[in-house]
């Protein structure tokens, strides 16, 4: 049997902050399956950004252990980690984060599949948001990474360019069975999810509803 795509079990994550030391994460126990679209919500500061963190090897927790793709992450040091990030985890983030002549040129067997067969050579700064984020969504899933993280992937456009986009994110993210994991505020985003949870005082709580 395949190992699930993400395990965490209690994981807790604190940060010092002056004398005093905040704990974002307590006793997070979660299984993700492979090709599962999973979608985080909470307020701000509740802890989203700090558990896809975690999963992407980015930091590391305080406690506990995080699994992705059968290896645990917290066993590695940082350059093994990096090393991890760059083979099997995808990011799509709310601000597109495209360099000029970097990304463009690694996707362009994507690209029509986005709607941009023609806009290869053009630079970020040419491209709208929507446009953008579609590039950056080609980027993500080029290199057929095990997990995909997104935070807040619709945050900054607007609702119709925001919808088109998630369309062929949930789309592609399927076709290829990619593992997703979104934090998000947006209706939108919950409504492709396979599974929902709320972040509630640094714990988990799955939802049927949002």
């Amino acid at each position: 049997m395949a190992p699930p795509a993400v395990e965490l079990r209690n994981v807790e994550k604190s940060y010092r902050e002056g004398e005093a030391e905040r704990a974002v994460l307590r006793d997070v126990s979660l299984t993700i399956g492979t090709g599962e679209i999973v979608v985080f919500v909470g307020r701000s500061g509740s802890g989203k950004s700090t558990l896809l963190n975690l999963i992407a090897g980015i930091d590391r927790p305080t406690a506990g252990t995080v699994t992705v793709n059968g290896t645990d992450l917290t066993a590695l040091d940082e350059q093994a980690r990096t090393l991890f990030r760059r083979r099997h985890i995808g990011f799509v983030f709310q601000f597109f984060n495209l360099i000029p002549l970097d990304g463009v040129a690694r996707v362009r067997e994507l690209l029509e599949r986005v709607g941009l067969g023609g806009r290869g050579a053009s630079y970020p700064e040419r491209l709208s948001g929507g446009e953008q984020q579609r590039v950056a969504i080609a980027r993500a899933l080029v290199h057929e990474p095990a997990v995909v993280i997104a935070d807040e992937p619709t945050g900054n456009l607007d609702a119709e360019t925001a919808a088109g986009v998630l369309e062929l994110f949930d789309t592609l993210a399927r076709e290829a069975r990619r593992t997703v994991l979104m934090a998000t505020h947006s209706r939108e985003v919950i409504g492709v999810a396979d599974r929902i949870f709320a972040m509630e005082r640094g714990g988990l709580v799955e939802r049927t509803t949002c």
